[in-house]
């Protein structure tokens, strides 16, 4: 996270997260332990509560491509 960009908005653009068969998982329990911290600053930060809310739909088998969109949001 040393090299990390601001960015204007927690989510790309039209990107849709969805489930895809073949691809590599991401680490469940980082992904989990990540989106339960998130959870909890969205109550001091309302601006990336519909973004945590897309991302939490994975937390029970997270892929590389949620891992990078709650990297994101951080």
């Amino acid at each position: 996270m040393v090299d990390c960009k601001p960015t204007d908005t927690p989510k790309q653009v039209n990107h849709c997260l969805k489930f895809e068969e073949g691809v590599n998982l991401a680490d469940k329990e980082r992904y989990q332990r990540l989106v339960g911290k998130l959870i909890y600053l969205s109550h001091a930060r309302p601006n990336i509560t519909y973004v945590i809310g897309v991302i939490s739909q994975f937390i029970h088998q997270p892929q590389e491509d949620h891992m990078e969109a709650a990297m994101r949001i951080v």
